[in-house]
């Protein structure tokens, strides 16, 4: 097992051929076909922050793990070719008075895979630590296509007073039982205090409990919230 950095897996003349040349926020998962799925948040195409084309969320799919060199083979979305944004959006900010949409930019949380399909919860915000909902997204190609699941799998950004706006989540197959961390996003960046959920029941560092068991196969998402867990349905 190897321990600390050993290489980098993103940046200039490593993912830069797909316009991933500066990058935050990945998370990974095993695909059904077996390739490592990567999903991104602020991407930018130039050698600094802010330069060039930017977008978020993208993916960038290939071959590795902890323990062996990661690859990354093609872009999943619509160009294998390049890491397009996943959906369409434009990045609004305050010095267009929020007329281009209103969204600043949609930065993952977190991948998990259920059978034979890959989930991503992603954030939408309007401007830093200003979380409007977040969402869940589908794909059943192993990461190259994403589906929306709909209203019923949309979060207001208030939910559970601002502490579900993160989530980390790991699914067990043979229980068909999940987990789910739920977080709060910092409103001051760098400021620790302000990072962690911290509801009535605080536990492991200010991590929320949201359990879900799977439903039949086509069934789609639905969440019951009860005392500061949600409980909800993957299919």
């Amino acid at each position: 097992m190897l321990t600390g950095k050993s290489a980098d897996v993103t940046g200039p003349n490593i993912t830069e051929q797909w316009g991933v040349t500066c990058t935050n926020l990945g998370a990974s998962v095993l695909a059904p076909n077996g390739k490592l799925v990567s999903v991104f948040g602020d991407t930018f195409s130039g050698r600094r922050v802010g330069e060039g084309d930017w977008r978020s969320p993208v993916v960038l799919i290939g071959t590795g793990d902890a323990n062996n060199e990661i690859v990354y083979e093609h872009a999943g979305g619509p160009d294998p070719d390049y890491a397009r944004q996943l959906w369409p959006y434009i990045h609004d900010d305050a010095s267009t008075g929020w007329t281009r949409g209103g969204i600043s930019t949609v930065i993952p949380s977190d991948l998990l895979r259920v059978d034979d399909s890959l989930y991503l919860h992603a954030i939408v915000n309007h401007g830093f630590g200003n979380v409007m909902w977040s969402e869940i997204w589908k794909s059943d190609d192993s990461g190259v296509s994403w589906t929306h699941m709909g209203e019923g799998a949309k979060f207001p950004g208030n939910l559970h007073g601002g502490h579900a706006q993160c989530w980390s989540w790991d699914y067990d197959p043979e229980t068909q039982w999940g987990l789910c961390g739920l977080h709060r996003l910092p409103a001051r960046q760098g400021h620790h205090s302000a990072a962690g959920a911290t509801g009535r029941h605080r536990r492991q560092g200010g991590i929320h409990g949201l359990a879900f068991r799977r439903r039949p196969v086509g069934l789609g998402w639905r969440r019951a919230d009860t005392d500061h867990a949600a409980r909800g349905n993957l299919g």
